[in-house]
């Protein structure tokens, strides 16, 4: 009986639950990093300029999300808002998220199951908690999907001009958003696809649907020209990236793996793949959603080097799919025996992936701490057993485990990522004058030296210090060096032999056993006179 009034309970306030959820966590995980990734403070280093009215010449990045972060206050340092920023999207994000769900599904109990695995995500937990344009580009997407979706059979010149000015945002944020305007506008032109014969697609096609896209295009194009103007997207790096990248037979297992185990568990890829012509066909009623789905997932094979990241504008679609196709196999009374146990050999070789996988591979987001990861293969085979017990409770129970660990430990090794270069930096920024010189190359010692303060009395730069000679007096002085900061975040094999170079004095030392790993930063004066 308690059970049961417990379920109620959480029937009747699934909504509730989830907010709270999302808020609890969030709120604990808000500061948790030391530091950011390189990327984060370009972005923090874009919105700077942005404030004093330009853009860096040299950011690959759209403006969108700079811009956001330029309207912080002045009471609230530039990390601490960015972080807020990240928190509101996130919160948007489970919102519109919800919204999808309840499209789809009634079940109250599935409905916050969803919210959970969505809220707990590995993937979509580490980026939200990061100061990245990815968990705003998703809210961007899963806002004009909602939208598109519960006006397909209902679109007129307003809600196509409301679409054409998201996916604009879209386009402004991330170049992922092109894609976005492709899949928006097929689906505008046909809502759903119900083959793949393109003569017999084009046949489908309205004049009324054909109108309909040539203006959603024509309002797209208009919004988008003054930000085409100001930056060329064809302009950037970001198109450079894939000219050196080995696409060979190791780079396919990384981006299967991961693709596959970004659910944190390995049923949900078991489920989808038994299950992929239902999960297909349910696509295929929804163009816009199909075709953004498939095109983001063939984008990420081409930038593998930004994987799993790139994963997070699909996740909540996949995750939607697993929980319908999680249903149904619920609702299965008579399953057939023979499918049983093919089912149950799919999910042990899956499982089975997923350990040889990270033995060899050791992925960052697919669990690395050993005992952590035995747990995790544990309660996968707690998962398969309570499927075939039909027992709901311990499959949600089990899955929900499996995602919090593996999230929370994927969150706990990257907590500390640069912590030594960063309060190097820091020391610098707050104690030294002068020219300071570092080896760091992820743009923590750029931030905090150059931007975070604004002294004119301190400047940073870029120095190669691999080669001897570039640690020569002649050379330092030469360069007008007056403090080196040399760390060994991205060479831990790496050290600085102060001894045999009388002409360098060590000022202090910030150093880390971080995950297993001893990081180092040493700030360095450089005497004048020897």
């Amino acid at each position: 009986m308690t059970l049961l009034l417990n379920i109620d309970f959480f029937k009747r306030h699934y909504f509730k639950i989830a907010l709270a959820l999302f808020i609890v966590v969030h709120v604990l995980l808000l500061n948790i990093n030391v530091a950011e990734w390189g990327d984060s403070y370009r972005i923090l280093r874009a919105s700077e300029y942005v404030r004093e009215g330009s853009y860096p010449e040299d950011e690959k990045r759209p403006v969108l999300f700079s811009l956001m972060l330029a309207l912080r206050p002045s009471f609230i340092d530039q990390t601490t808002f960015g972080r807020v920023v990240l928190l509101a999207f996130s919160f948007a994000s489970l919102i519109i998220f919800l919204r999808i769900v309840d499209v789809f599904i009634q079940d109250k109990i599935l409905k916050l199951f969803a919210a959970i695995i969505f809220i707990l995500n590995p993937v979509y937990l580490y980026w939200s908690i990061r100061i990245m344009a990815d968990i705003p580009f998703g809210f961007i997407v899963l806002l004009a999907m909602y939208l598109s979706i519960i006006w397909r059979d209902t679109m007129n010149s307003k809600k196509i001009s409301v679409l054409a000015f998201i996916t604009v945002l879209g386009v402004m944020t991330r170049f992922e958003g092109y894609l976005l305007f492709v899949s928006i506008f097929a689906g505008i032109l046909l809502s759903q696809i119900p083959t793949y014969n393109v003569q017999e697609l084009v046949k489908k096609i309205s004049k009324e649907n054909m109108l309909r896209a040539i203006l959603f295009a024509v309002i797209f194009i208009m919004l988008l020209i003054p930000n085409f103007l100001i930056r060329n997207p064809l302009s950037s790096s970001y198109f450079e990236e894939t000219a050196g990248r080995a696409y060979d037979l190791k780079m396919l297992w990384i981006y299967t793996a991961s693709l596959l185990f970004i659910f944190g568990f390995s049923f949900a890829p078991a489920l989808l793949v038994s299950r992929m012509k239902e999960a297909i066909m349910f696509l295929r009623r929804y163009t816009s959603l199909f075709l953004f789905v498939v095109a983001e997932l063939l984008l990420c094979l081409l930038w593998p080097a930004a994987i799993p990241r790139l994963f997070i504008p699909v996740i909540p679609f996949l995750i939607l799919i697993f929980v319908i196709e999680l249903k149904k196999f619920f609702e299965e009374k008579n399953e057939v025996k023979s499918l049983s146990v093919n089912f149950l050999i799919l999910n042990v070789v899956l499982l089975a992936f997923f350990v040889v996988s990270q033995y060899f591979l050791k992925l960052q987001f697919l669990v690395l701490i050993k005992p952590i990861f035995i747990s995790v293969v544990f309660l996968q085979f707690l998962v398969i057993y309570s499927l075939f017990l039909k027992r709901r409770l311990y499959v949600f129970s089990a899955i929900l485990l499996s995602i919090a660990i593996w999230s929370f430990s994927t969150i706990w090794i990257h907590k500390d990522i640069f912590i030594s270069v960063k309060n190097g930096a820091e020391y610098a920024a707050q104690n030294l004058s002068g020219n300071v010189a570092y080896n760091d190359v992820s743009s923590v010692s750029d931030w905090y030296i150059n931007y975070q303060y604004k002294r004119t009395d301190l400047k940073g730069f870029y120095y190669y210090t691999e080669k001897k000679s570039q640690l020569e007096h002649s050379k330092l002085l030469e360069e007008n060096i007056d403090y080196l900061l040399i760390t060994n975040e991205h060479n831990t094999t790496m050290e600085l032999d102060l001894s045999s170079r009388p002409y360098l004095e060590e000022i202090t030392e910030f150093r880390y056993n971080v995950n297993g790993s001893e990081f180092f930063t040493k700030i360095v004066r450089v005497k004048d006179d020897m």
